[in-house]
């Protein structure tokens, strides 16, 4: 367990806040892992379950992970986690989980997440950049207000720094569309690796429609967001 303090937090969307922690001491992690959350009893008098969250950001040396939390009213964990400050405390568990891109695993990836389930990703992709490793990425949500780092994707999309799409699925813009049979037949190409994140329905039909595709079942990764 490692203490951290809060040292920034911003509303990335209605219901979806962002997190970064500054740790007590660095803690070692790949690409892609998830730590747990664990809030004080005594910060709201009263035991809260820990709650894991992926690591939206590269490994690094700084003492330093962000977390993107969707904010859910009369949950477990988020709610509480809501009504943390700045400088407020909380304990970190971790780093944990398979679902990581390690260091010379692949020379070209390709990231396909739903709602939070871009926060790996994220994460995977600035590692990706910094090792010179080729990046398709494609994320969807349900609107636009809904959309994780739109802002910084968009730059990476236009700069060619990275190739692929943002889609939402319920409403009518340029960005309308779903990440269906069809749209992946269009636009995956060939990659070492494919990491997939998000709903459970989500990350099941992409994976079959993946190896229908004849993509290896060995070449992809996948994490369920419950």
């Amino acid at each position: 367990m490692v203490k951290s303090i809060i040292r920034k937090i911003w509303n990335e969307t209605p219901d979806v806040k962002i997190f970064i922690l500054e740790l007590e001491k660095n803690i070692p992690f790949k690409s892609g892992q998830f730590v747990m959350l664990k809030i004080d009893k005594e910060k709201f008098n009263k035991i809260i379950p820990s709650r894991a969250y992926s690591i939206a950001n590269s490994p690094n040396e700084k003492h330093e992970i962000k977390i993107i939390a969707k904010i859910i009213p009369d949950s477990a964990f988020s709610q509480f986690l809501d009504k943390l400050n700045e400088h407020d405390e909380l304990e970190v568990l971790g780093p944990y989980g398979r679902f990581s891109l390690k260091e010379n695993e692949a020379k070209s990836i390709t990231l396909i997440g739903a709602g939070t389930g871009i926060a790996p990703l994220i994460g995977m992709m600035e590692f990706a950049l910094e090792n010179n490793i080729k990046v398709d990425l494609f994320y969807c949500d349900k609107t636009e207000k809904d959309l994780i780092h739109k802002k910084e994707i968009e730059e990476l999309l236009n700069s060619k720094k990275i190739k692929g799409k943002i889609i939402v699925t319920r409403e009518t813009s340029s960005y309308s569309g779903r990440i269906n049979s069809d749209f992946l037949k269009s636009n995956i190409g060939s990659s070492d690796k494919y990491f997939i994140c998000g709903p459970p329905n989500f990350v099941n039909e992409v994976t079959k429609n993946l190896e229908k595709q004849g993509i290896s079942e060995e070449d992809i990764k996948t994490e369920r967001y419950g």
